[in-house]
Order: structure tokens, then sequence, then C-alpha cells
């Protein structure tokens, strides 16, 4: 299995972790269960659209003992999508699956993250992620791909259960919270309209889209 790791290493966001090393030490002990389990298992970490660890040519070892000179400021969605480019190039690899440490409240790129998670569905990629704090949208872009969102380090188990023996139970998303902001007023809605162009969500009807300038027809046709 190819395992992308996309990791949020800004240093302000760990220091404002009330126990920085449980998560740091329940990380690092995953990455070495999983990458011993099978020798076809592959771990690549991507932060701020660039790779910066790979198994085949590192162990563990060398990430942890560099981690501290590596500085990432990066944008989800953004590295999102390039992992998706790397999937697409590396097509021969059997399995593939994108894991999300995530420290943010991702508000600022809701509509970039639904598209890439469209684009993952349409890939038949999952996408899992730990979030050290409620991100609605990240809960949704896991919901839509079908993988596993967690606030709690209990995810690391049910990684391992999802991973290596195939235990869809994981992905229960009773715990998720799966509402978004509008883009007209900026309000938590459970229910909206979407844009077919740029999904960009609505509370009420328009007549254009704000963001693509897309003239929308919301009427259902009989």
């Amino acid at each position: 299995m190819y395992l992308y790791l996309i990791a949020d290493l800004r240093q302000e966001n760990w220091q404002s972790l009330e126990n920085p090393k449980e998560l740091y030490n329940n990380l690092i002990l995953f990455l070495n269960i999983f990458q011993t389990l099978s020798y076809s298992n592959y771990i690549q970490i991507i932060c701020n659209r660039q790779i910066i660890f790979e198994s085949k040519k590192n162990d563990i070892k060398s990430f942890v003992k560099n981690l501290e000179y590596k500085v990432c400021s990066s944008n989800l969605a953004q590295d999102i999508a390039y992992t998706l480019c790397l999937i697409n190039k590396n097509r021969d690899s059997s399995e593939a699956r994108i894991f999300v440490l995530n420290l943010d409240y991702q508000d600022n790129n809701t509509i970039q993250l639904l598209k890439v998670s469209t684009a993952a569905k349409n890939m038949k990629i999952r996408i899992d992620s730990y979030s050290s704090v409620q991100s609605p949208v990240l809960s949704q872009v896991c919901n839509i791909t079908g993988g596993i969102y967690r606030t709690s380090l209990d995810i690391f188990v049910n990684l391992f259960g999802f991973y290596e023996l195939g235990d869809e139970s994981g992905t229960d998303m009773s715990g998720c919270f799966g509402n978004v902001k509008c883009i007209c007023h900026g309000n938590i809605i459970t229910l909206g309209l979407v844009c077919p162009i740029c999904l960009a969500i609505y509370c009420r009807t328009v007549p254009i889209c704000r963001v693509c300038k897309t003239k929308i027809d919301f009427r259902i046709k009989k």
C-alpha cells in the first residue's frame, strides 16, 4: 500500500497543542508499524507541495532527525491536489491512501477542498484525517471520499484495522460534523445549493454564481 501523509509542520500550530509530544509519538509509532507490516508498504510525506520524506530512500529515523529543519507553511487543498498528481503518476501501485495531519480549522479553503475531494472520489482515493480542531470542511472531505475523520488519537488504531484488515467499521461518521459555510452569507448550513461548475455552496437560490460567474438554474425540471 502507498500511504501519502500530508502533514502540517507549522511550528506555531504544534506549539498551540496541549500535548504535542503525545501526538508526535503516536504519529511516529504509526508510521513505523505501518512500514514494517508489509514489504510492499510505502510512505511519502508531503508538505508545501514537496516530498519531504520517502520510505524507499530513508527510514523513519532520518525523517525524525531532520524534522526540526523543515519549515512548511502549506495550503492543504494544494497539497492534496499535488498528492493526487503523484498517485496518478504512480498508478502501478495496487493501493493508495491519503492521510491528513491537520492542526488548523481550514475555514479559508472550503471551495478548494471540496473540489479536490471530488477529484479524489473520482479517482477512488480515500482521504483520512486526524484534526486537532473541529474542521467541518475537512470532515466533509473525508466523508465524500469514504475516509475516516477523527479529532482523537484513536484514529491511528482505526487506521490499522482499515489498512491491514479491511475493516470498514472505521468509517462510521456519526461523530463527524458535515456542515459547511455558505459562500453568500458565511453561515453554517446543513442543506444548500451547489454550483455545478465551481462547487460554491449557497443557502438560497442565486441567478449567477459569485465565484465563477456562471448562470445557474436551480429550478427542478419535470
